[in-house]
């Protein structure tokens, strides 16, 4: 298992089909920030713009030294 995926442990649905890309549901404060402490520097929302969202996650992500 790589550091990424290591980082986002208890992600649902997390896998990394390719090397380097880590793909699964919605992260939380933590798993972003150890997601970036493990190297990743992109986060890329694909869900539907009406899907709710729990919390600020664009704010978060950049505050966390990461793209969005």
């Amino acid at each position: 298992m790589s550091s990424l995926l290591d980082a986002v442990a208890g992600l649902p649905n997390a896998s990394e089909p390719v090397p380097g890309w880590v793909t699964g549901g919605q992260p939380n404060e933590q798993q972003i920030n150890a997601f970036k402490a493990a190297g990743g520097e992109v986060v890329l929302d694909n869900r539907d713009p009406m899907e709710p969202r729990p919390f600020d996650e664009p704010a978060i992500v950049r505050a966390a030294g990461l793209e969005y």
